[in-house]
């Protein structure tokens, strides 16, 4: 027999061992470094002081960065809408091209708390994939200041140092309009003082698609020095505020001890042309307009350097995990920037593509430059060694046709790799002139014209055909039954389903796939998958694994106000062994659900039943398809958090 003092020496032993253990951890833990994502809004690429602009005030990125290393030419790979701040955040998220058609790889967010971070995002709310921030352990969202959510973040800070490796990603809305910043940092800049960019016009000289778009708008045509010279005073303004409270988050990590362990990153989501070619905004492809942004690392094994090798916004999650010691995940688009930070090599791109809804595409090297201009046939051809400005379209001279073919075909190439298949000429090109008119349009009336035209152009035949409503026949029609709710758990008749009926896909017009969400029994006030605006043909697809008998098919949706939430799909099903695609033909027509003409509640089912004892069909496939509710299209007014399938 064993004395009780043996007993406990190795009890203590064994606690000695379990201790060391997570000590172990606890310090493996602490030792990883922290990052420090800084993403400002609308930051065109030369807007710092440590880039070489001799009036924006940026004192403390510049102090943070000045032994950093800096990209000169990282850019936006492009925008699907007005809004590239939407697309551009999603990217940086993703890591893959918003033109793919379904995205599998996990989040930047989701790859970082995997790895064991504290991670908090604060930042705006509006044109933001909120959905895959909500991943982060606090993710507060609001259109309030930037010091707000520095205050954010320094709390998070405080709270969290030493305890895990820390993830803060601040994404105040400044500098974007309306450019907001207390009064003493406007008193440091006069309207009348600004210097005008090198390449201002008045007005753009031909109609880039965009003429009277939301930033646009912003400013009056023709532009003057007094209209431009002020907006670009309230934007540097905006930008000194940002860069302050950027600062408070520098100071609070040094008194907590986590400064010299931060990597950090400096970054715009996309930039602007303040005047530049008589434009405003960020919906164009110039050097220095919409595209180009301010990207720089610094921290730890970061050393201080600079480069003109090309860069994409995105790139930020693999490098930002490489240079953090964390795995990245393989199946991305973005490329990992680190081998050009640590003197590697030169280069991860040899050229670099951009691109802007369906009306602009470019395609540069490291001298020449073509942008493409699909739906008026023009191109403009740029030597940006001898013209970095861009003045000089040298697309007219027959000396370069050769260049120019060379170009469109590299274009051709490069953007299929990313995704790209709108066309790159159209059948009846509208016309370049373009003249103000007499009474503009609202930014509103202009962007539903616009989605009116690609619903038109997508319902054609780029996605699933048109459809409409079925009519049931039969002996046995099915029923449409519908329940509401005031909260997620208060269905009685619909309970939300506690685990999945099949796997769900999604055509291509998808703009949010965060497909399982569709089949995790849970429904919440945000929205679920939703399709691109104007999207006539969008659907889901799952599939059950094999044939058999369908019951009820039933969706639940989340109301918010008037914008979305009502159910307006048409269902098909199909008992296919294989995948039957999106074919509407291969499918057997289910029945309609119609919430739009309902009473209003917060959260709402809708049920396509057979009667009691039968089924709607033998089925393996179920495709719930989009049906337009309003002339914008159904993509913007159904939003499913959840969807299911009841087998017999």
């Amino acid at each position: 027999m064993k004395s009780p003092i043996n007993i406990m020496k190795r009890i203590c032993l064994l606690l000695t061992v379990l201790l060391l253990g997570t000590s172990a951890r606890a310090t493996a833990e602490s030792e990883k470094l922290n990052i420090c994502l800084i993403l400002a809004d609308d930051w065109r690429a030369d807007c710092m002081g440590l880039l070489g602009h001799e009036l924006v005030k940026t004192p403390n990125l510049d102090r943070l960065c000045r032994d950093g290393f800096i990209f000169r030419n990282a850019y936006v790979l492009g925008g699907d809408r007005g809004a590239v701040c939407m697309p551009s955040r999603t990217m940086i998220q993703t890591g893959v091209s918003y033109m793919r058609e379904q995205i599998s790889t996990p989040t930047l967010a989701e790859t970082v708390k995997a790895a064991g971070y504290a991670s908090i995002r604060s930042g705006k709310h509006g044109n933001n994939p909120n959905n895959l921030d909500k991943v982060f352990d606090q993710h507060p969202t609001s259109h309030q200041s930037a010091a707000t959510h520095a205050d954010n973040i320094i709390g998070f800070i405080q709270e969290n140092a030493g305890k895990k490796p820390l993830f803060l990603y601040f994404a105040p809305v400044e500098p974007h309009y309306p450019h907001a910043a207390p009064k003493e940092y406007h008193a440091h800049y006069q309207a009348d003082e600004i210097p005008m960019p090198p390449n201002f016009m008045p007005m753009h000289p031909f109609d880039n698609g965009e003429m009277l778009g939301q930033d646009e708008q912003l400013v009056k045509w023709p532009r003057t020095q007094k209209n431009v010279g002020g907006t670009l005073a309230r934007y540097y303004a905006s930008i000194e505020y940002m860069d302050a409270q950027a600062g408070r988050i520098i100071e609070a990590l040094k008194q907590a001890g986590q400064f010299e362990n931060t990597i950090f990153v400096v970054a715009g989501d996309n930039g602007m042309a303040m005047g530049a070619h008589g434009l405003i905004g960020k919906q164009n492809l110039y050097e220095l307009g919409g595209m180009h942004v301010p990207l720089l690392f610094a921290g730890p094994g970061v050393p201080k350097g600079d480069t003109d090798a090309f860069a994409h916004l995105y790139d930020i999650y693999p490098t930002m995990c490489h240079l953090a010691g964390i795995e990245v995940p393989a199946g991305l688009d973005a490329k990992d920037l680190s081998p050009v930070i640590q003197g590697e090599q030169p280069k991860v791109r040899d050229t670099l593509f951009t691109a802007y809804i369906d009306g602009q595409r470019s395609i540069r090297d490291e001298r020449w430059k073509l942008i493409r201009y699909p739906l008026i046939n023009k191109t403009q051809l740029f030597d940006l060694e001898a013209d970095p400005y861009e003045l000089n379209d040298l697309s007219t001279n027959p000396e370069h046709e050769g260049r120019i073919a060379e170009l469109s075909a590299l274009l051709e190439t490069t953007r299929k790799g990313y995704g790209d298949t709108d066309p790159i000429m159209v059948e009846n090109p509208q016309p370049e002139e373009w003249s103000l008119p007499a009474v503009i349009p609202s930014w509103g009336e202009i962007e539903r014209s616009r989605n009116r035209a690609k619903a038109a152009a997508k319902a054609a035949g780029k996605a699933i055909p048109a459809f409409k409503p079925i009519q049931q026949t039969g002996p046995h029609p099915a029923s449409v039954e519908i329940e509401t709710a005031s909260e997620a758990g208060g269905f009685s008749k619909f309970p939300l389903p506690k685990s999945a009926s099949g796997k769900v896909t999604a055509n291509q017009n998808v703009v949010k796939p965060l497909l399982g969400s569709l089949v995790d029994g849970k429904i919440a006030e945000d929205f679920g998958p939703i399709f691109n605006n104007g999207v006539e043909s969008g659907a889901y697809k799952m599939d059950l694994g094999r044939a058999q008998p369908v019951a009820a098919v039933t969706s639940w949706s989340y109301n918010k106000d008037k914008h979305r939430g009502a159910q307006k799909i048409v269902l098909y099903g199909s008992n296919s062994a294989t995948d039957p695609g999106w074919d509407l033909a291969k499918f057997t027509a289910l029945g309609t659900i119609d919430t739009t003409g309902g009473a209003k509640a917060k959260f709402t089912a809708a049920s396509l039943r057979a009667p009691a004892g039968r089924s709607l069909g033998q089925f393996r496939w179920i495709l719930w398809a989009v049906y337009p509710v309003t002339e914008r299209g159904g993509g913007e007014h159904t939003a499913f958090q959840e969807l299911a399938v009841e087998l017999r």
